[in-house]
């Protein structure tokens, strides 16, 4: 059942300012809120005050990475 989740869904989506990474229990993280941002050993990680959420950018595809990095 996961992998066909993970097949049918993309890893992330950028919909109404906010940035959701689709897992079974989706995360969200509003894209206003960021406080900062660290990449370390193939991770991004969003940072805001309340939250955080790490992000695999090996499985970005390459031209979606460029974009989510802007």
């Amino acid at each position: 059942m996961l992998h066909y989740f993970k097949n049918k869904n993309q890893y992330l989506t950028i919909k109404d300012g906010e940035l959701i990474k689709n897992t079974l229990f989706p995360k969200r993280i509003k894209l206003s809120e960021i406080k900062s941002v660290k990449e370390f050993a193939g991770d991004i990680k969003l940072i805001t005050k309340n939250n955080e959420l790490v992000i695999d950018s090996q499985i970005i595809d390459p031209n979606s990475l460029v974009n989510l990095r802007n």
